[in-house]
C-alpha cells in the first residue's frame, strides 16, 4: 500500500488542534473560573465537580452510540464526515456558552447550575459527534503501522501547536478582562479566549470535513446490533486492558490540569496569567520528545513505551503538591517537574491512536467486520469516565481538604491521587500483549 501524501496527512491531522484545545481549556481552567473569587466565583468546587462528573457519564453513554451509528452510516459523503459536519457548529456554540454564564446573585444559583449543565451536556454530545468519527478515520486511511504512527504523530504535533497557542495566547487574552473585540462585548478574558478557541476549532476541522477523502466502505454481509456490537467490544480482552490503561492516564492528566492553576498561584507564587504558561512548558517538552517516542515504539513496541510514559507520571505527580516544601525554590522545582512530565504527555499524544488501530485490525480477524468508530467510541467511554472521575476527585479533595491560603491540603493531594489511580491502571494494562509484527 502506497504511503500517504504529505497533503493527505496534514489536512487530516490538522483536526488535532480542536480535539486538544477545547478539553485543555476545560480541564485547566473551568474549576478555577467558576470557583475562584478572582474570577467568576459562581459555583463551589463540590457542585461544579458533581455537574462535570454527571455530564461526563452521560457523554460516556453517548459516545459508543455515536460510534455505532457512524459505523453503520452509508451516505455519498462517507460514514464519518456527515457526523463531523453536523456536530461542529453545536460544539463551538456550547463551548463558548460554557464560559459566558449569565449574571447570577450568590453562590450556586439555580440559573447558573442549569446553564452550566445544559452547555456541558451539548458540549459533550457534540464533541463525541465530531471527534469519535474523526478518530475512527485513522485506521481507515492506512493499514500499515508506520503510516498510522506517522498520522498519529502529526495529529499530536497539531495538538501541541494548538495547546502552545492557547497556553501563550490564552494568558494575554485572560489578562485583558472585560473587552470589546470585533464589535462583540466580552465580560471576561475567559469568554474572549473561548470565542477564539471555538473559531480556531471550526477553522481547523473544516479541511477534515471538506477535503479528507474517506476510503470506500463496502457494507458487510452481516452487521451487529447495538447491544451485540458494544458487548463484542467489551469482550475483547485487548481492548479492555487498553481502555483501563487509558482511563488511568486520563484521570492522572486531568488531575494535573485541574491542579495547575492552584499549584502555580498558591505554591509556586505565580500570577494567574503567568500560570497559564505552565502547560506550554509541558507541551514544548512533549513535542521535543515525539521523535524519541516514535523511535522507542518502533524498537520496543507501542504498549511498552506507553507503560514507560505512565510510570514517569507516577513518579512525578506526587511531588507537584510539595514544590514549596523542598530545598530548591518552588519555581525551579515546579518547572522541572512539569518539564519531566513532557515525555509522559508525548506517549499519551502519540500512542493510543496507534494502539486502537491494532485492536481494530485484530477485531476484524475475529468478527470479519471493520468497526473503527464503535471502538473509538467505546474508548471514549473510558476517556470521558476518566474526565468525570477526575472532576469528582478534584472537587471532593478541594472541598474536603482545602484550596485556600493556609488550607492547601486538597491541592497537595491532587497529584498523589492521580499517581495512585494511574499505578493501578498500569498494573492491569501490563496484560496487554497485542503487538503486530513490524509495528
Amino acid at each position: 500500500m502506497d504511503a500517504l501524501k504529505t497533503r493527505e496527512v496534514l489536512r487530516y491531522a490538522v483536526g488535532g488542534v480542536g480535539q486538544s484545545v477545547l478539553p485543555l481549556l476545560v480541564g485547566t481552567w473551568l474549576i478555577a473560573f467558576y470557583t475562584e473569587k478572582e474570577h467568576a466565583f459562581l459555583l463551589s468546587a463540590g457542585v461544579l465537580g458533581t455537574i462535570v462528573m454527571i455530564e461526563r457519564i452521560v457523554g460516556a453513554v453517548l459516545e459508543p452510540l455515536i460510534g455505532f451509528a457512524s459505523d453503520r452510516s452509508r451516505t455519498r459523503f462517507g460514514r464519518r464526515r456527515p457526523w463531523m459536519a453536523l456536530g461542529l457548529p453545536l460544539l463551538v456554540a456550547a463551548f463558548v456558552g460554557l464560559w459566558s454564564p449569565p449574571a447570577a446573585e450568590g453562590l450556586n444559583a439555580t440559573s447558573t447550575i442549569v446553564w452550566v449543565a445544559i452547555c456541558f451536556l451539548v458540549y459533550n454530545a457534540s464533541y463525541s459527534a465530531v471527534f469519535a468519527p474523526y478518530n475512527a478515520l485513522l485506521p481507515e486511511l492506512h493499514r500499515e503501522a508506520k503510516e498510522r504512527i506517522r498520522l498519529s504523530s502529526w495529529m499530536g504535533i497539531f495538538e501541541v501547536l494548538g495547546q502552545i497557542a492557547v497556553s501563550v495566547g490564552g494568558a494575554m487574552l485572560i489578562g485583558l478582562g472585560a473587552v470589546v473585540w470585533l464589535g462583540v462585548s466580552f465580560s471576561t478574558g475567559f469568554s474572549l479566549l473561548a470565542f477564539v478557541a471555538g473559531a480556531v476549532t471550526l477553522a481547523t476541522m473544516l479541511p477534515v470535513v471538506l477535503l479528507t477523502r474517506e476510503p470506500p466502505s463496502t457494507p458487510p454481509e452481516r452487521e451487529l446490533g447495538l447491544v451485540a456490537a458494544v458487548t463484542a467490544s467489551f469482550a475483547n480482552r485487548h481492548f479492555v486492558v487498553y481502555a483501563v490503561g487509558l482511563l488511568g492516564f486520563r484521570i492522572a492528566t486531568n488531575l494535573v490540569l485541574a491542579g495547575i492553576p492552584f499549584v502555580g498561584v498558591k505554591l509556586m507564587g505565580l500570577t494567574s496569567a503567568e500560570t497559564s504558561y505552565v502547560p506550554a512548558v509541558i507541551i514544548v517538552v512533549a513535542v521535543l520528545a515525539f521523535p524519541l517516542v516514535q523511535k522507542l515504539a518502533t524498537r520496543h513496541g507501542k504498549a511498552r513505551v506507553f507503560k514507560w510514559g505512565g510510570l514517569g507520571f507516577v513518579a512525578t505527580l506526587p511531588l507537584m503538591g510539595i514544590v514549596d516544601k523542598l530545598v530548591l525554590p518552588p519555581l525551579w522545582v515546579g518547572g522541572l517537574l512539569f518539564a519531566l512530565s513532557g515525555f509522559s504527555v508525548a506517549t499519551l499524544l502519540v500512542l493510543p491512536r496507534a494502539l486502537i488501530a491494532d485492536i481494530v485490525d485484530h477485531d476484524e480477524t475475529r468478527t470479519g467486520l471493520r468497526r473503527e468508530a464503535i471502538y473509538t467510541g467505546s474508548a471514549g467511554v473510558f476517556e470521558k469516565l476518566g474526565v468525570a472521575l477526575s472532576a469528582g476527585i478534584a472537587g471532593a479533595l478541594l472541598s474536603a481538604f482545602g484550596q485556600t491560603e493556609g488550607d492547601l491540603l486538597g491541592v497537595r493531594l491532587l497529584g498523589v491521587a492521580g499517581a495512585v489511580v494511574l499505578a493501578g491502571s498500569l498494573a492491569i494494562f501490563a496484560r496487554y500483549d497485542l503487538e503486530p509484527s513490524g509495528s
